[in-house]
Protein backbone atom coordinates (compact mmCIF):
# COMPACT_ATOMS: atom_id res chain seq x y z
CA UNK A 1 0.00 0.00 0.00
CA UNK A 2 1.35 3.41 -0.97
CA UNK A 3 1.16 6.45 1.25
CA UNK A 4 1.86 9.76 -0.47
CA UNK A 5 3.28 12.62 1.60
CA UNK A 6 3.85 16.15 0.33
CA UNK A 7 6.13 18.23 2.52
CA UNK A 8 7.13 21.90 2.59
CA UNK A 9 3.53 22.86 1.82
CA UNK A 10 2.75 26.51 2.45
CA UNK A 11 0.64 26.79 5.59
CA UNK A 12 -0.84 30.24 5.02
CA UNK A 13 -4.24 30.98 3.53
CA UNK A 14 -4.52 30.13 -0.14
CA UNK A 15 -1.83 27.49 0.25
CA UNK A 16 -0.86 25.06 -2.45
CA UNK A 17 -2.14 22.03 -0.48
CA UNK A 18 -5.40 21.97 -2.39
CA UNK A 19 -3.57 22.29 -5.69
CA UNK A 20 -1.25 19.42 -4.77
CA UNK A 21 -4.18 17.16 -3.83
CA UNK A 22 -6.16 18.09 -6.97
CA UNK A 23 -3.18 17.52 -9.27
CA UNK A 24 -2.32 14.14 -7.76
CA UNK A 25 -5.95 13.07 -7.96
CA UNK A 26 -6.41 14.22 -11.54
CA UNK A 27 -3.17 13.00 -13.08
CA UNK A 28 -2.12 10.10 -10.86
CA UNK A 29 -5.43 8.86 -9.44
CA UNK A 30 -4.14 9.41 -5.91
CA UNK A 31 -6.94 10.60 -3.64
CA UNK A 32 -5.28 10.24 -0.26
CA UNK A 33 -2.38 12.62 0.35
CA UNK A 34 -0.84 13.63 3.66
CA UNK A 35 0.47 17.19 3.79
CA UNK A 36 3.24 18.52 6.02
CA UNK A 37 3.45 22.30 6.20
CA UNK A 38 6.63 24.24 5.59
CA UNK A 39 7.53 25.49 9.07
CA UNK A 40 11.21 26.40 8.99
CA UNK A 41 11.12 28.18 12.36
CA UNK A 42 9.78 25.10 14.15
CA UNK A 43 12.19 22.73 12.41
CA UNK A 44 15.15 25.02 13.12
CA UNK A 45 14.16 25.32 16.79
CA UNK A 46 13.91 21.54 17.01
CA UNK A 47 17.26 21.01 15.35
CA UNK A 48 19.14 23.69 17.29
CA UNK A 49 17.72 22.61 20.64
CA UNK A 50 18.31 18.91 19.89
CA UNK A 51 14.71 18.25 20.90
CA UNK A 52 11.95 16.47 19.03
CA UNK A 53 9.56 18.75 17.19
CA UNK A 54 6.71 17.90 19.59
CA UNK A 55 8.71 19.37 22.50
CA UNK A 56 10.55 22.16 20.70
CA UNK A 57 7.49 23.55 18.91
CA UNK A 58 4.33 21.95 20.33
CA UNK A 59 2.01 24.42 18.59
CA UNK A 60 3.55 23.91 15.15
CA UNK A 61 1.06 23.01 12.43
CA UNK A 62 3.65 20.68 10.92
CA UNK A 63 3.95 18.85 14.25
CA UNK A 64 0.24 18.08 14.22
CA UNK A 65 0.38 16.92 10.61
CA UNK A 66 3.34 14.63 11.29
CA UNK A 67 1.48 13.20 14.29
CA UNK A 68 -1.58 12.54 12.11
CA UNK A 69 0.66 10.87 9.53
CA UNK A 70 2.24 8.64 12.20
CA UNK A 71 -1.20 7.64 13.46
CA UNK A 72 -2.35 6.83 9.90
CA UNK A 73 0.74 4.66 9.31
CA UNK A 74 0.20 2.92 12.64
CA UNK A 75 -3.44 2.23 11.82
CA UNK A 76 -2.56 0.83 8.39
CA UNK A 77 0.04 -1.48 9.86
CA UNK A 78 -2.51 -2.77 12.39
CA UNK A 79 -4.91 -3.51 9.53
CA UNK A 80 -2.23 -5.45 7.66
CA UNK A 81 -0.85 -7.31 10.69
CA UNK A 82 -3.44 -7.23 13.48
CA UNK A 83 -1.30 -9.25 15.92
Amino acid sequence: QILVVANRVRAERGSNGGVIKHTLSRFAGIDEVSLVSHDPAAFTTSLESAMPLCLAAPKSVARGQIRALALAVSERSRELAPY
